[in-house]
C-alpha cells in the first residue's frame, strides 16, 4: 500500500491515560477497530485509575427502565448518568482481561465497593452473557453469583440484569421472538465500571422512582430512535399517555398533537373529547388539551405547523413560543416568533383566544365559529386557520371555508391533504463529546 494507516485511538481509558497524569472527564475511546469514537467516563483517580465507566447513577435524572434495543446502543451522557451499551462492552470486554469495580454510595454518604478480579460478556448471538469471578470485598455485597435469578425486596440488585441461565435461554427466546422485549432494568442506584480493569460507578438508591419521559425529547436521549409511537408521562405519577414522536424533522424530537392526513377520523366533536383526545398517535388524532397544557405550561417550547397539498407540496410555519393556559382559563393559546417555512403566518391571528367546540362557546365572534366552520380551535372571530374543519379529499372546500385552512398559504377555499402540529423544547439537547470536566 502507497498509503499509511493512522494507528487507531485508545480502546479503553486505560490507553487514555497512558501515565501522563490526566484528570477524570469524558474522553473519546474506539471500541471497535476503526470505528466510530464513543465518549466514555473516565475515573483517573480511584485506586490507580484508568477504569472505563460503562453505567453511572447518581441523581435520577435518567430514565434507565428502558427496552432492549437501548440497553444494546447505549443512553445518557458520560459526563452524568449514562449505560455505555451491551455491543460496546462486548467490544471491550471480549477478550476477559479485564477486572470489575462496583462502587456505591448510600444517602448518608458511605462509600463500599466490590471488586472482582475477571470480567467480560459475550456477544448478542449468546444473549451478552455475563462471566465474572475473584470477587473481592470492599464493604459492599458480593455481586459473585449474579445467577441468583430471584431477588427479594421491592428494587431488584443489579444481579438482576444478568440472571441464571434458565432464565437468560427464556429471555433470550422471547427477545429473538419479539424484539421489543425490554431489558431488565437497574434501579438499585449501584455503578457499574470497568477498569482495563473495569469500573462500574453508580449510588445507591434507596427508592425505586425512576425518571419517566415526560415528551418526545426525553424518550429521544440522543440514540437515534426512529420515529413512532411511544410513552411519556406528562404529570408526575400520572398514567402514561401516548404520542407520536417525529424524530427526524430539523434534528426531530417533536411531541405531534394534531394531525390530519386521510380523513379517517372525525374531528366534529364536544368539548369533552377534545380535553381528553382521541384517535390514534399512529394516525389521525388529537393529543387532548389537558395533556398540552401540562406538557407546554412552562412555555419553553416552540412549535411546528407542516402543510401538505394534494400536489404533493410541503411547507411549514414555525414559532419560538408556544404553551396554553390550564382549563379555567379556556386553556388559552399563547403562541409568538414566526418563522415562514414557506407557509406564512396563519396564526398570529389566534394569539390570546380561548378554544372552542360546538358546545362551548368561548370565541370573539357573535356566532359559535365552532358550529359555523364545523371545527374546534382557538377562534377569534373566527379564525386565519382551521385545522380541525371537515377533511375534503381534495382541494376544493363543498361549502366556503369550513374545510382544513391555512390562510396564508392557500386561501380560504383550498382544503389541504395533510396538516401536522408539533412541538418540543427550544433547545434539544446535543451530543457530548470530550475532553470534558466532571
Amino acid at each position: 500500500m502507497t498509503t499509511c494507516l493512522a494507528s487507531v485511538g485508545p480502546h479503553s481509558c486505560h490507553e487514555v491515560e497512558q501515565d501522563i497524569g490526566l484528570p477524570s472527564g469524558v474522553y473519546d475511546i474506539y471500541p471497535i477497530e476503526f470505528g466510530s469514537p464513543v465518549p466514555v467516563y473516565c475515573d483517573m483517580d480511584t485506586d490507580g485509575g484508568r477504569w472505563t465507566v460503562f453505567q453511572r447513577r447518581r441523581t435520577g435524572d435518567l430514565n434507565f427502565y428502558r427496552p432492549w434495543l437501548h440497553y444494546r446502543e447505549g443512553f445518557g451522557y458520560p459526563a452524568g448518568e449514562y449505560w455505555l451499551g451491551l455491543e460496546r462492552l462486548y467490544h471491550l470486554t471480549k477478550d476477559g482481561s479485564y477486572q470489575l469495580r462496583v462502587v456505591l454510595e448510600d444517602f448518608e454518604g458511605n462509600v463500599v465497593y466490590a471488586q472482582y478480579d475477571s470480567f467480560k460478556i459475550d456477544d448478542e448471538t449468546d444473549g451478552y452473557t455475563l462471566h465474572v469471578s475473584g470477587y473481592t470485598n470492599g464493604g459492599a455485597e458480593s455481586f459473585s453469583s449474579p445467577s441468583a435469578a430471584a431477588v427479594s425486596g421491592v428494587c431488584p440488585s443489579l444481579a438482576s440484569v444478568w440472571q441464571d441461565e434458565d432464565e437468560q435461554k427464556s429471555v433470550r427466546q422471547r427477545i429473538q421472538s419479539d424484539p421489543s422485549h425490554q431489558f431488565p432494568p437497574d434501579r438499585s442506584r449501584t455503578t457499574l465500571a470497568m477498569k482495563l480493569s473495569l469500573l462500574l460507578l453508580l449510588p445507591l438508591m434507596t427508592t425505586c422512582l425512576a425518571f419517566l419521559p415526560r415528551d418526545c425529547n426525553d424518550v429521544e436521549q440522543d440514540i437515534g430512535l426512529p420515529s413512532g409511537v411511544y410513552t411519556i408521562y406528562p404529570v408526575l405519577f400520572g398514567d402514561g399517555v401516548k404520542v407520536y414522536c417525529d424524530m427526524d424533522t430539523d434534528g426531530g424530537q417533536w411531541t405531534v398533537f394534531l394531525r390530519r392526513q386521510d380523513g379517517e377520523l372525525n374531528f366534529y366533536r364536544p368539548w369533552a373529547q377534545y380535553k381528553e383526545g382521541f384517535g390514534d398517535s399512529d394516525g389521525e388524532h388529537w393529543l387532548g388539551l389537558e395533556t398540552l397544557y401540562h406538557l407546554t405550561k412552562d412555555g419553553s417550547y416552540q412549535l411546528r405547523v407542516v402543510l401538505e397539498d394534494f400536489e404533493g407540496n410541503r411547507v411549514y410555519a414555525q414559532y419560538d413560543s408556544f404553551y396554553i393556559d390550564a382549563e379555567c382559563d379556556g386553556y388559552k393559546l399563547h403562541v409568538s416568533g414566526f418563522t415562514s417555512g414557506g407557509a406564512g403566518d396563519s396564526l398570529n391571528f389566534h394569539d390570546g383566544q380561548k378554544f372552542s367546540t360546538f358546545d362551548n362557546d368561548q370565541d370573539r365572534s357573535s356566532t359559535n365559529c365552532a358550529r359555523r366552520y364545523l371545527g374546534a380551535f382557538w377562534y377569534s372571530a373566527c379564525y386565519n386557520t382551521n385545522p380541525t374543519g371537515i377533511y375534503q379529499w381534495g382541494p376544493v372546500c363543498d361549502h366556503y371555508s369550513n374545510g382544513i385552512i391555512w390562510s396564508r398559504w392557500k386561501g380560504f377555499s383550498y382544503s389541504v391533504r395533510g396538516f401536522t402540529m408539533m412541538f418540543r423544547p427550544h433547545s434539544p439537547p446535543v451530543e457530548h463529546r470530550g475532553p470534558k470536566d466532571h
